[in-house]
């Protein structure tokens, strides 16, 4: 039997020159351009990051999405935690299921398969916190977030009552490389995450399995419209790391491609 052949696009867009509107950053910042918020979050990646991690989320798959959720915070925190605002229901454009790709990276995020009743069929949610000012300073069309979580008096309280935010992206496995880049900003481990050791072994399976990933990140990041801002030591952006992995990935496709033919 044929192969089945598989196109590839030739790049992929990147977005246009839209930067976040300072007025969507709230009136802590006093009105600095995004650009000098994305330097000060960058700063506090630590407090963020910590806040991350400083609950369990979990959700039940039979039940409607809430509109808050109580989450138990854990013990072990630091005070200089920055506790998440928000907690991002991730959700499917399509009805149609992806198929996750196993040797992707672990997330931090919590997933289950939940009834759409809508289209009578099973559909995949993953659950990722949140802050809303590091969504709204990176990515012009982030989801419009209530208000967010009120922090009680006590330094480590037990339980916080965040918001629960829904959203509907081209690639919900893919989702967790976009989050992981906006809390981190660092390009040289997006790189490494897309393109793991190892991935050319497979040949024109593995570029195909790292080109859906990689375009369902890009797809992603379109939706959001994340900033194209170079940054770093490397100075570069989310999107020259997307245009450099998307070109190894159509050489290795393009390589094997051509040795096959020839044999």
């Amino acid at each position: 039997m044929a192969d089945r052949v598989i196109s590839l696009p030739t790049h992929l867009d990147r977005p246009g020159p839209v930067d976040v509107r300072p007025g969507t950053l709230g009136s802590a910042y006093g009105g600095l351009p995004p650009s000098k918020v994305r330097e000060h979050l960058r700063k506090l990646r630590p407090q963020y990051s910590a806040g991350l991690h400083c609950a369990q989320l979990s959700i039940d798959p039979q039940a409607a999405i809430p509109s808050k959720m109580v989450v138990p915070i854990n013990s072990f925190i630091s005070d200089l935690t920055i506790y998440p605002t928000h907690i991002l229901v991730i959700g499917p454009e399509v009805t149609e299921p992806e198929r996750p790709d196993p040797s992707a990276p672990a997330s931090t995020d919590t997933s289950t398969d939940t009834s759409d009743p809508a289209q009578g069929r099973r559909r995949r949610l993953e659950v990722f916190p949140v802050h809303d000012i590091v969504l709204a300073a990176n990515c012009p069309n982030v989801p419009d977030l209530k208000a967010g979580v009120v922090l009680p008096v006590a330094r480590k309280p037990e339980t916080l009552t965040i918001p629960v935010v829904c959203a509907l992206m081209p690639s919900v496995f893919t989702f967790h490389f976009v989050h992981a880049f906006l809390y981190s900003g660092d390009t040289a481990a997006l790189r490494a995450a897309l393109l793991p050791p190892g991935w050319k072994a497979d040949g024109a399976t593995g570029a195909v399995k790292r080109a859906i990933i990689v375009h369902g990140v890009w797809a992603n990041a379109r939706k959001l419209g994340v900033v194209d801002e170079r940054i770093g030591e490397r100075n570069e952006s989310f999107y020259d790391v997307i245009d450099a992995v998307w070109a190894e990935v159509l050489l290795l496709a393009n390589q094997t491609m051509t040795s096959r033919a020839a044999t």
